[in-house]
């Protein structure tokens, strides 16, 4: 008898907590250009960088992303990301990549204007905090460089 009333309650304190223990902590991942431009020196060339984070916000270290413009007589890009104004005006960039783990695509894009000098963007990263498990959290965040510098 005893054994069967400890198998019971064995039995049901695993069963117990069924479906309440589950944590979906999955997000939309995303494709950001690290280090945007905003406008391009006519005959000059700039460096685009990305940087990828997977649906469980893991950064993924060299991403396949595919680089495209929408005014290739304005703007060209290469397979790497480098750009070169080619003629005065407004271009888009456009970072894709289809995901490895849920094969989606996942999409950034860069407005540059090509014009008589180069203007780097400073990298402000904006976004909403959101808890993935039964603890209540939520929020927002601002993460961009400090004006003197600093880190």
């Amino acid at each position: 008898m005893k054994r069967a009333l400890l198998f019971t309650v064995c039995t049901l304190a695993l069963f117990s907590c069924v479906e309440t223990d589950y944590v979906n902590d999955r997000i939309d991942p995303k494709i950001f250009i690290s280090n945007p431009l905003s406008t391009l020196e006519e005959g000059s060339d700039y460096q685009l960088e990305t940087k990828y984070i997977n649906y469980v916000g893991k950064e993924i270290s060299n991403p396949d992303v595919n680089w495209s413009t929408d005014r290739p007589e304005i703007l060209t890009v290469s397979e790497t990301g480098l750009v070169t104004g080619i003629s005065k005006g407004v271009a888009t960039i456009t970072a894709s990549l289809i995901t490895d783990e849920e094969n989606i695509t996942v999409t950034n894009t860069n407005e540059i204007t090509v014009s008589m000098s180069t203007v780097i963007d400073p990298v402000k990263f904006e976004g909403t905090i959101m808890s993935t498990s039964s603890y209540l959290l939520k929020g927002s965040y601002t993460l961009e460089p400090l004006e003197n510098g600093g880190g």
